[in-house]
């Protein structure tokens, strides 16, 4: 009767082990959005403080994307 108990409850926590696994992946920094529909995604970003405010950058081949804020305190832009 033991070894009965002890195979389900192998049996039961094998099965949760197996079935409770998750893919997760990781794209981070990066600068993703939708064109025309499509996800787009940048292969080169960058930042940086140009006069007085932030530039954010994304490029794909010849695309490009550039974020650029009035001012380079805290916020919501």
């Amino acid at each position: 009767m033991k070894k009965i108990a002890l195979s389900l409850s192998l049996l039961t926590c094998l099965f949760f082990a197996t079935n409770c696994a998750e893919e997760v992946e990781f794209n981070s920094p990066a600068i993703q959005g939708n064109k025309d529909g499509v996800l787009w995604r940048a292969d080169y970003y960058a930042a940086d403080i140009d006069f007085g405010g932030f530039l954010i950058e994304g490029k794909r081949s010849y695309q490009t994307v550039q974020l650029i804020t009035a001012t380079d305190t805290r916020g919501t832009f």
